[in-house]
């Protein structure tokens, strides 16, 4: 008789769950270390100061770049396209007024309609260019990414307008139904003037924006060196379509399709009792279902506010329950409560 040991052919849970950690390349500058200017005397105070809330900490003089954010958001896979990554080395700060790209903090596609103001550190010597792009805009078959904005060889010191102007600047335009797009500024650090006007778009269409990141990087990759990075989540407004129009570009709309949803059968003699309304709606079109719904709430709405839900879900109870058909009356309470696909007429007010 054979017998198979399950210990030595099955995996417990933990080693199922785990993921391999990929093996990456650190591509970027050496990471500087901060010597710690506390004495010892003073760090054996600092529990005991952290315990009594007397504890003050200069948050300007805390590092908040963290490495494992990018991974999460894998910005260098999808950039890089390789098991790379690098520190921010450099300081860059990228904002549109109070609005600025950080570590995966949201923004609104408005709040990009014009130019971003940049500050990038001098580090005495050399040259930086920066590239603004969309990690998720792509809606076209070819591969690459949408770039917003493209400056190099912006001398030290100086400011962007000092630099050339390779992609013009153009908005932020997630589409409408692809839910957050991932807006990444890379800056590059080199020491010799590099020429990229080949990259230079040919018209204003956005098809002519796309281009591969990671294979210019590849291109230039003995001249230059990636210093800082930071992204933000952005998502559809109205802004979009009019930043789309502006160019000759009509806005797409996008919806995600769904399985089609599992139907009751058919019983000649159900044991239970099936409501006929229901049944017969799984049939139709569910856009026809919310188009009724939306019809409803026109028809409920004031002039000058959304409507009011009921306090109570039948104030007549006794009487439709006496008069009205069940389904009829079924259909009124959940309306009234907002229950179910009702909801939306209560709870999606009207602007």
């Amino acid at each position: 008789m054979h017998v198979i040991d399950v210990d030595n052919h099955l995996l417990s849970l933990k080693e199922r769950l785990a993921v391999p950690e990929t093996e990456r390349y650190d591509i970027g500058f050496k990471k500087s270390v901060l010597p710690i200017s506390l004495q010892p005397s003073e760090s054996k105070n600092v529990p005991k100061l952290s315990r009594k809330m007397h504890l003050t900490i200069n948050l300007k003089k805390v590092e908040h770049w963290q490495l494992s954010i990018f991974h999460h958001y894998r910005i260098f896979d999808d950039i890089f396209h390789t098991n790379v990554f690098f520190h921010n080395t450099q300081n860059m700060q990228l904002k549109w007024g109070s609005t600025g790209l950080y570590q995966g903090n949201l923004i609104d596609a408005a709040d990009t309609s014009n130019k971003p103001d940049i500050w990038i550190q001098s580090l005495n010597g050399g040259f930086s260019s920066f590239v603004l792009l969309n990690l998720d805009g792509n809606p076209y078959s070819c591969g690459g990414e949408i770039v917003h904005w493209l400056v190099a060889n912006i001398p030290d010191g100086k400011s962007v307008g000092d630099g050339t102007e390779i992609v013009p600047y153009f908005q932020v335009v997630p589409f409408r139904g692809t839910g957050y797009h991932r807006i990444a500024c890379l800056l590059l650090r080199h020491n010799e003037i590099i020429n990229l006007t080949s990259r230079k778009p040919s018209s204003p269409a956005l098809i002519d924006r796309i281009f591969n990141v990671g294979q210019l990087y590849k291109e230039f990759e003995k001249q230059w060196t990636p210093s800082s990075l930071s992204f933000a989540q952005a998502s559809w407004d109205a802004s979009v379509n009019e930043a789309l129009h502006r160019i000759g570009m009509k806005s797409p709309i996008y919806e995600y399709q769904y399985y089609p949803p599992v139907k009751m059968d058919q019983k000649e003699f159900p044991l239970k009792p099936q409501p006929f309304n229901l049944y017969l709606d799984q049939f139709r079109n569910p856009k026809e279902i919310h188009a009724d719904l939306l019809k409803k709430r026109l028809q409920m709405r004031k002039a000058d506010k959304s409507p009011e839900q009921p306090k109570y879900p039948d104030i007549d109870y006794v009487e439709h329950k006496r008069y009205m058909p069940f389904w009829q009356h079924d259909n009124l309470i959940k309306e009234n409560s907002g229950f179910s696909r009702y909801r939306v007429l209560w709870s999606n007010p009207i602007s």
